[in-house]
């Protein structure tokens, strides 16, 4: 009631979770995670990360509650071959700036840098079109190789601009105590006002 007593509510899709894993054969067969909830007009909307073994994916679900979700399938048509998200597609963050509904999402591409932060836009949060490239939130050095970068979480600012707080990982190297190189990964969050 204040947001500082918790109380769980277990939901019914299994291990009391409220959206469990899809069947076989379905987008999230093997992985349900990284939602972002919103609601309008009495509605939570989903959207959410699946995995089927091979692939992730952007998924949407609704419910009249946020205990009982219907999935309504996946948000975007397959990836283009050499698109910055060919392998793949998580971490989804809905925003409502100039007039439309935005998602930003993380993609994964063969080439190096292998992540991106990356919007499709909607006039109705139901039709996605993906938008041309990519949200540079790559604060110095510029995010390289496999190093991870995604939004977790974004204020919409007057004027539409957005204040971004994102992770990224950083890598540093040390020479072990044989003399070799040791590359150690450790995540970091940072913020930042962008405006795609």
């Amino acid at each position: 009631p204040d947001g500082l007593a918790w109380t769980k509510a277990a939901g019914a899709a299994g291990a009391g979770a409220v959206l469990g894993l899809g069947g076989p054969g379905e987008p999230d067969a093997k992985g349900a995670s990284g939602p972002h909830v919103i609601v309008r007009g009495g509605t939570c909307l989903m959207w959410y990360e699946g995995f089927d073994g091979d692939r992730w994916t952007l998924l949407h679900a609704t419910s009249p509650d946020g205990l009982s979700w219907t999935r309504r399938g996946p948000v975007l048509g397959p990836a283009a071959p050499g698109g910055l998200d060919e392998l793949g597609r998580r971490n989804p963050l809905v925003l409502e700036r100039k007039g439309r509904r935005e998602l930003w999402y993380q993609g994964r591409s063969r080439s190096s840098p292998a992540f991106h932060v990356l919007r499709a836009v909607s006039p109705d949060g139901l039709v996605w079109t993906a938008a041309p490239g990519e949200v540079v939130l790559h604060p110095d050095p510029p995010v390289s190789g496999d190093e991870e970068v995604l939004a977790g979480s974004a204020i919409v600012l007057e004027g539409g601009a957005v204040r971004v707080f994102f992770a990224r990982q950083v890598t540093t190297t040390r020479t072990a105590a044989s003399g070799g190189a040791i590359n150690e990964r450790s995540f970091h969050i940072y913020s930042e006002v962008v405006d795609p």
